[in-house]
């Protein structure tokens, strides 16, 4: 009798198995639509809300770069830029990064990228990973058409899951409309989201009107709410894989915002690590955001600032000797960044050694 029973809970939980397995196969896979308009700020993107509403619409969330080729790098490889390289003019994505679209791709997904932007090169490695792709070496109104037409088209022939990328530069008006297209043209399972890898523009290089961008996202099994906690934009490639049920590779830096997405609590620290540099594969400084403070380092001076972003938007006055702790504590937070993060190529630390010997008589290392 015990054989008997043992036999059956076993071919019980054998059935059981076999039909969870059937029912996930049947289940469709999501494709995912990327669409970043550069220069986009979280106030460009809110009549979007109202023209499409149930989007999860996370309120803080900060680019990796100010500028457009090294943010729309990191968005795509959810790295740092100086884990991924692409700093300036000339750089190019390094080979040790793994694009969303390469893991996508070898997972089964028809993967598609459409630019008009001279900023990104598909010679820089923008291209990697996606079957097809087509960047257009200017930001003119019929280049964009052009891109915007060549999408939708791509989009409303695949028969299989797929990723779509899309970026420009266009006026908010013009940035709606294509995205509507876009959405249009996409199967009802989509996570459609609408970003951008930089600010507008004007102030300091890692101010927020560089760093602070849009996050929007419509996702078929989410209920529609407002995010106030911060994430990154490199967040957004770990969450898709995890809603896609794709492993994330090691290479990717970001921590998926998916549980926050969902509404359910994340104990997981955010903070927005941002990097700017003038010079092919030197980065020159680098900022630390937190809800309404900034502390950015110069690297070529050795030099630290805080900034009060709710007192001081325009980041002109440093406020360490007002508010001592924090500046202490994002120090701190920003050195322990700098040592744990794999540079581009994998060589040497972040800080020269007189930085390291002047925050260890500080007490802040």
């Amino acid at each position: 009798m015990l054989r008997t029973a043992g036999t059956t809970l076993l071919l019980v939980l054998s059935l059981t198995s076999a039909s969870a397995a059937r029912a996930a196969e049947a289940e469709p896979r999501l494709s995912l639509l990327l669409v970043d308009i550069a220069g986009l700020s979280p106030g460009d993107a809110e009549p979007l809300l109202t023209r499409r509403p149930g989007a999860v619409a996370f309120a803080q969330t900060v680019s990796q770069s100010g500028e457009t080729a090294p943010g729309a790098a990191s968005l795509l490889t959810a790295e740092f830029v100086e884990s991924h390289g692409l700093v300036a003019p000339g750089d190019s994505i390094s080979t040790a990064a793994t694009t969303l679209a390469e893991v996508l791709g070898q997972a089964g997904w028809d993967t598609g990228a459409f630019a008009a932007d001279p900023a990104l090169d598909s010679r820089a490695g923008f291209a990697r990973g996606f079957a097809k792709s087509e960047f257009a070496a200017d930001a003119s109104s019929s280049s964009l058409a052009a891109a915007l037409e060549a999408a939708v088209r791509w989009a409303e022939a695949r028969r299989r899951p797929f990723l779509l990328y899309f970026h420009g530069t266009p006026p908010a008006a013009e940035a709606w409309d294509a995205f509507q297209r876009l959405r249009r043209a996409c199967p009802e399972r989509t996570v459609a989201v609408l970003t951008s890898d930089r600010g507008p523009g004007g102030g300091p290089e890692l101010g927020d009107s560089r760093l602070r961008v849009p996050l929007l996202i419509w996702h078929p099994g989410l209920a529609p709410r407002s995010v106030s906690e911060l994430v990154r934009l490199i967040d957004l490639g770990p969450a898709f894989l995890e809603w896609a049920g794709v492993a994330t590779p090691g290479s990717f830096q970001g921590h998926s915002l998916a549980r926050l997405a969902a509404g359910a609590p994340d104990p997981a620290p955010r903070y927005g690590f941002s990097a700017a540099g003038s010079r092919p594969g030197a980065v020159d400084s680098f900022a630390i955001s937190a809800p309404g403070w900034r502390m950015v380092y110069d690297r070529a001076k050795n030099e630290f600032r805080l900034y009060d972003l709710k007192a001081d938007p325009g980041m002109t006055a440093d406020a360490q000797e007002r508010r001592p702790d924090m500046a202490l504590d994002l120090t701190q937070k920003l050195m322990r960044h700098l040592r744990e993060t794999r540079p581009a190529g994998g060589q040497g630390g972040q800080m020269s050694p007189e930085l390291r010997d002047e925050l260890r008589r500080k007490g802040y290392w």
